[in-house]
């Protein structure tokens, strides 16, 4: 028999405000004291106790688990972490006023702990989430000249800001990829990248052999291909930057130059972000994408012009 504590909170993912504006959903729970083979695990019972100040956390979490193999810690935490989404799930059921937050279980998995009950009783204490702390503390004095001779765009400073506030990593991508999305439809953009692919014979063609298309989907997909330029996303994206006097960033110590093959990366880690069973580009996120949109922001703030071409 094997035991695992975790202590944990119902948290919320937002709040609205505005000018006379205030909403933020509460929420009372009342957990069952036990129940078992919860989403069908077998052999398994699982607690929930409110919190008796040994942590700051509201509630514990206790999951009994009778198996006969042995149980690591590593199945411990994927065991109460499937257990935490199923219980978001629940707890959004019945939630009417959705626009002023959703709630989580906000699992505190520093403190997770798992023991072996022997059969006499006995206690053993087989792994505790070890961990470490570091705390970086980020001095910053504000420039007065330089707040005085920036500017404000509005699609830009927005997605940085929707991803700087973003609590998961794949919505932080999501949101700073946006900015280069929004370079993309930047009249300069279309200024540098006017060269169509097919030429007026070729693109007459292609419509002729659209107007055969008896369905309205395959027309337009054959139709879509003449807004293709000559080169590739990569290479123009490149260029772009390199317009806009962004060819390198500083990484720590390192100057790093900007390559095709880096913007490629970037691209395919958006295309892969809501595909099943692909890795998440935690690298690419903070190592090339985040530095280079610093970057972005920081050149449009400076230049209310420099995307108008």
């Amino acid at each position: 028999m094997y035991r695992v504590t975790c202590p944990f909170d119902i948290s919320i993912s937002h709040k609205k405000v505005g000018i006379g504006i205030y909403g933020k959903n509460d929420i009372n729970v009342k957990f069952p004291e036990k129940v078992d083979s919860l989403l069908q695990f077998p052999n398994t019972t699982i607690e929930f106790q409110v919190n008796n100040d040994k942590y700051d956390n509201k509630y514990i979490l206790i999951l009994h688990i009778d198996y006969p193999e042995c149980c690591d810690i590593e199945l411990a935490v994927h065991i109460v972490t499937i257990i935490a989404k199923y219980l978001s799930f629940y707890l959004n059921k019945e939630n009417i006023n959705q626009r002023s937050g959703t709630y989580f279980i906000d699992l505190n998995l520093i403190e997770l702990k798992l023991n072996r009950i022997k059969e006499n009783g006995y206690c053993t204490n087989i792994a505790a989430s070890d961990s470490y702390g570091l705390i970086v503390t980020n001095f910053v004095t504000i420039d007065e000249q330089y707040l005085q001779s920036s500017h404000y765009n509005e699609n830009i400073h927005s997605f940085y800001f929707d991803g700087l506030r973003a609590n998961f990593e794949k919505s932080k991508y999501f949101h700073w990829f946006l900015i280069l999305e929004t370079l993309e439809h930047s009249a300069l953009y279309k200024k540098m990248f006017s060269d169509k692919l097919f030429d007026e014979t070729e693109k007459k063609a292609v419509c002729a052999l659209a107007e055969q298309m008896s369905d309205g989907t395959k027309k337009g997909a054959i139709l879509n291909i003449l807004s293709r330029t000559k080169e590739v996303r990569k290479t123009k994206m490149l260029k772009l930057l390199q317009n806009i006097d962004i060819a390198s960033y500083k990484l720590i110590k390192d100057e790093i130059k900007i390559t095709e093959e880096m913007i490629a990366n970037i691209i395919k880690g958006r295309n892969s972000l809501f595909h099943r069973g692909s890795d998440f580009p935690e690298e690419i996120l903070w190592d090339v994408l985040f530095p280079i949109v610093k970057k972005i922001v920081e050149k449009v703030t400076m230049n209310p012009d420099l995307l108008n071409g």
